[in-house]
């Protein structure tokens, strides 16, 4: 017979097979089973209470601009102008 587990966030009593592994869970899986789990982190980037307004791409330009970032320079690229931000604060200890 089956070894069976309930689930935290649905209440059904499902086999263990049901829940995705978890080295370090209990039973070595984890506590929602995995149909609860896809429905609940469906999409993984998401935050709660907020939407996703930004991809990655434009999330990392908004930060590096406001680090205060020159973007899509040829002459002064990003990795220069970190190694220079780099270079001033240690004053040549890099």
């Amino acid at each position: 017979m089956e070894e069976t587990k309930k689930c935290k966030e649905c209440s059904e009593v499902k086999t263990l097979n049901e829940f995705y592994k978890c080295n370090s869970c209990n039973k070595g899986v984890m506590t929602i089973c995995s149909d609860c789990y896809k429905q609940k982190y469906k999409n993984k980037n998401s935050i709660p209470g907020r939407t996703r307004a930004h991809s990655d791409k434009e999330e990392a330009e908004r930060l590096l601009t406001a680090m205060g970032y020159e973007l899509y320079n040829d002459d002064n690229p990003i990795h220069k102008q970190f190694l220079r931000r780099i270079e001033n604060k240690y004053k040549g200890f890099y």
